[in-house]
């Protein structure tokens, strides 16, 4: 399957609002070279309803999209 992650500005501002245990695991997530290769490994990843090419993955009560 071939994907492109995506990181906006918004993206940063909100990621600094986290609390810091769980901004922690979602940089871990995004930006490791593991996730690069392949997001589906870590088993986190769901299909957004209603659409084909985008994802989820949920860290708490937080989503990342």
């Amino acid at each position: 399957m071939n994907w492109q992650a995506r990181y906006t500005k918004t993206f940063y501002k909100e990621l600094a609002k986290i609390p810091e245990k769980v901004r922690q695991q979602i940089e871990e997530f995004a930006f490791s070279d593991a996730t690069k290769d392949n997001p589906f490994a870590a088993g986190k990843v769901e299909k957004l309803k209603g659409y084909d090419d985008f994802y989820k993955v949920r860290f708490g009560s937080y989503r990342l999209g």
